[in-house]
Parts: structure tokens; C-alpha cells; sequence
């Protein structure tokens, strides 16, 4: 039995140098993959953000949602990915 959870959600994407970044939003307390993301998308649309990622832009990013689950004993593992709505669950690196 399932006794926390919250979702992480990653945007992959190519910085100007042509290197592959990911940034990783913990989103809690979201009832599915698309409200996960859309909470992530929105923290990452706050300036400081933007300007961690140069201003590279996290809406055309390949996006990865999970469900992070705690048991019983209290391990941690991650559910399978989980597609946003409309979208391919693409990752662009090795997950």
C-alpha cells in the first residue's frame, strides 16, 4: 500500500552550446501526469528560473512525468513514466 506520493517532472532540452540539460520540478499533491506538469511549467516560467536556464525555453522541452511513491517500510521508488496529455512520454537522455 502506497502511503505518499508526488510527482517529478523533467524538461529536457539543448542548451546554446548544444549540450543536453534537465531540470527537475518536484510537484506535490497533483491528481495526474498533466496537473504535474502544468504546475511544473508554471515554476518554470518564473524569472529566476529563466534565468537559471539562460532564457531557453522549457515549452518546447521533452517532458517526463513520474509519480515518486513511498511504501509501507518507507522505500522510495519511481512509477513508470507517465505521458502528458497529447504529448509522447519522450526522454531525450538515458533515464
Amino acid at each position: 500500500m502506497v502511503t505518499k506520493d508526488f510527482w517529478l517532472v523533467g524538461f529536457t532540452f539543448r542548451s546554446p552550446r548544444g549540450r543536453l540539460v534537465q531540470h527537475f520540478y518536484v510537484v506535490p499533491t497533483a491528481p495526474h501526469a498533466e496537473a504535474a506538469r502544468e504546475a511544473a511549467l508554471s515554476r518554470a516560467r518564473t524569472s529566476s528560473e529563466c534565468l537559471l536556464r539562460e532564457g531557453l525555453d522549457v515549452e518546447s522541452a521533452a517532458v517526463e512525468a513520474r509519480k515518486v511513491l513511498c511504501d509501507d517500510i518507507g522505500v522510495w521508488h519511481l512509477a513508470d513514466r507517465e505521458p502528458s496529455l497529447g504529448e509522447p512520454a519522450t526522454v531525450l537522455a538515458a533515464a
